[in-house]
């Protein structure tokens, strides 16, 4: 929890850098049942109570409505081996085709 609130400061630090009031979480296959998931949770419960205002939308892998230097955010506990990650960043890139930041 302790690292988790550090990486929500410095999201916030970046948003308020790039004044940005919305940011995007990358919605997995089966994400209520992941890792990924209930981190999501924590983060969108550690967002409303630090930055009320920032917006944060759900968003998969046939989202088109981003624009470039849209803050993309892919949520997990741990990467063990890189290979769900590499795959979330694979579907993304392929799919939205925008320049896209990942934190």
């Amino acid at each position: 929890m302790k690292e988790l609130y550090k990486s929500v400061k410095d999201l916030l630090k970046k948003l308020k850098e790039n004044k940005k009031q919305v940011f995007y979480v990358y919605k997995t296959k089966n994400f209520e049942n992941k890792s990924n998931g209930w981190i999501y949770k924590y983060l969108r419960y550690m967002m409303n109570y630090l930055a009320p205002n920032i917006k944060i939308v759900l968003i998969d892998k046939n989202f088109k409505k981003l624009i470039d230097d849209d803050f993309i955010i892919l949520t997990d506990d741990c990467i063990y081996t890189g290979n769900q990650m590499r795959n979330n960043v694979r579907d993304v890139n392929i799919n939205i085709k925008k320049k896209l930041r990942y934190l």
